[in-house]
């Protein structure tokens, strides 16, 4: 068991870059969905159907917040916070 630990614990660095990388290019799609194919105003819509308070503003938040926040956790940026 030793031996398995040790020969893991350099990866673990790694492991950190291929999550992050990972979850980065699934919200940057994700995002990217929201506002280029789908539209703000069609999420605030379906937002809306599903009873979102305040879809208008929430729709196209979580949009933008998804595409810009999967960038930057691709980039790196503010990803300790």
């Amino acid at each position: 068991m030793q031996r398995l630990t040790a020969a893991l614990a350099g990866y673990g660095d790694i492991s950190y870059l291929l999550v992050r990388l990972m979850l980065g290019i699934i919200l940057t799609y994700h995002g990217y969905q929201k506002v280029f194919v789908i539209g703000l105003n069609g999420v605030a819509g379906f937002f809306g159907k599903i009873g979102i308070p305040l879809s208008q503003v929430t729709g196209p938040l979580v949009g933008i917040l998804e595409l810009v926040g999967g960038i930057l956790l691709i980039l790196g940026l503010f990803s300790r916070y």
